[in-house]
């Protein structure tokens, strides 16, 4: 304990050039994000990224590049899209600094630490851009995603004045300290990016109905198969909303069950659920999928199986419809899908006795074919 409180002041500070007291809300905050790439949609994450580290780096203005194909994907936060275009069109051969970064693929840089300040002041580069838009000073941080082909780089921008060297080293042992949460979180962001382009079209192929959501409770696809339902049955809205249901119970379980040390919970019960409409009986279940169950990269995938009713009993159908007992015996097989013919030989009556039983059971039901009374009586 001693030991302890001895050293607290030498802790604080070193942390303090790092990481001032007024910054640590925005430091949690950050590393939040980055460490939850599956809980926004993918653009939305990615610009809510530039603007986190522009406030976190205390930056006027901040952009990022990830490249991930010939053309990279730009972001920015307080910076016009043209002032960027300039740079890469005009600018970016004259910025020896970038260029020197890239030979000596520096993960972290500042301008002061990329160029000589005589060329510097001298450049076309600083005197036709970076004087002209207010760019006095940068700091940045590029890093290749381990496990993909993607590289991403974050740009911050200065403009009041040349920042001190002191508070340059402090800006880049922040952007140091934050380093190994960027290359995780982009790492998670696009690995779980790529695995998800690949589901919809699996799904699709699928011919089971199936709903697929984050382990944030977003909903990230809906097959064709459940469109298709969910089209035809007019309380489709009661059927999503036990999809909801089930997803939210099988999150709940998965953080429950990381939370417990001797191992998976049994499912609740929550996680099985049935929702029923006028036309039919659904039966939900819900699972996690992924490529690691209960990490950041899985989802959740509730199915939605259309159960068959059960017939109806002679009884229910005279009391529903109002049927004689010849009609009830008529009723029972047209659900059986039997002909005229057949219901005429079975009960031993006339085919035309067995049409007109036939046509009084669908006026009783106010349906005009036996596919509409199955529909009616099954569901189906």
């Amino acid at each position: 304990m001693e030991f302890l409180q001895a050293t607290r002041p030498e802790i604080a500070r070193a942390v303090t050039p790092v990481v001032q007291p007024v910054h640590i809300d925005r430091l949690e905050q950050t590393v939040n994000l980055l460490l939850s790439p599956a809980e926004r949609e993918s653009e939305a994450w990615r610009q809510d990224v530039v603007g986190a580290m522009r406030a976190l780096m205390d930056a006027d203005r901040a952009v990022m590049l990830l490249g991930q194909s010939p053309t990279p994907s730009l972001y920015s936060d307080a910076v016009s899209r043209g002032v960027i275009e300039e740079y890469l069109s005009d600018f970016a051969p004259l910025d020896h600094g970038m260029a020197r970064r890239d030979a000596l693929r520096l993960t972290l840089w500042s301008r002061s630490l990329l160029w000589d300040q005589r060329d510097l002041l001298r450049s076309p580069y600083y005197h036709d851009f970076a004087l002209r838009h207010d760019i006095l000073d940068t700091v940045g941080v590029s890093l290749d995603v381990e496990g993909t082909s993607a590289h991403v780089r974050i740009v911050l921008l200065y403009g009041a004045a040349p920042l001190p060297q002191d508070r340059l080293e402090t800006m880049r042992r922040r952007l140091g300290l934050l380093l190994p949460v960027l290359r995780t979180g982009f790492g998670i962001h696009l690995r779980y990016e790529r695995w998800l382009g690949a589901i919809p079209t699996m799904l699709d192929r699928i011919g089971e109905r199936l709903v697929l959501y984050s382990l944030a409770g977003r909903e990230l696809h809906r097959n064709v198969t459940v469109r298709r339902t969910l089209e035809e049955d007019p309380e489709r809205d009661r059927i999503m909303e036990g999809v909801r249901s089930v997803a939210r119970a099988v999150i709940s379980h998965a953080h429950a069950s990381c939370r417990e040390v001797a191992g998976m919970l049994a499912a609740p019960e929550a996680t099985r659920q049935d929702a029923r409409t006028a036309l039919a009986r659904y039966r939900l279940r819900g699972c996690l999928v992924g490529p690691d169950t209960l990490d950041a990269e899985s989802a959740v995938l509730v199915s939605v199986d259309r159960v068959a009713s059960e017939p109806p009993t002679p009884e229910a159908l005279r009391d529903r419809l109002g049927l004689t007992a010849r009609e009830v015996q008529v009723a029972c097989l047209l659900i059986q899908r039997l002909t005229n013919d057949e219901i005429a030989s079975t009960l031993g009556i006339s085919t035309h006795t067995a049409r007109h039983h036939t046509e009084s059971v669908l006026l009783k039901a106010g349906v005009n074919s036996r596919r509409a009374l199955r529909k009616l009586l099954l569901g189906e």
